[in-house]
């Protein structure tokens, strides 16, 4: 994925969990997170190296809105 491409899909990602966050205000957000997990199919598991994974995992985190994750997995990945 392209950068630009990349930093676009983190931006609506974050609208998203903005408008999630505004509508659910006042729930336990895990309710929330947990009726939104319940909704995918377990997957399989990948073989995708241990870099790409934190990556991926970044992506859903910051979707998810938990940015403050997201920005320790963004350390992690340009830190190591």
């Amino acid at each position: 994925m392209k950068a630009k491409e990349h930093s676009e899909e983190l931006k609506r990602g974050r609208e998203e969990a903005i408008m999630l966050q505004q509508k659910y205000s006042g729930q336990n957000p895990w309710d929330y997170y947990e009726q939104e997990l319940n909704k995918i199919s377990q997957l399989n598991q990948t073989q995708s190296s241990l870099s790409e994974q934190i990556r991926i995992l970044r992506i859903f985190a910051n979707k998810l809105g938990l940015y403050d994750v997201a920005d320790f997995l963004k350390n992690i990945i340009k830190y190591g």
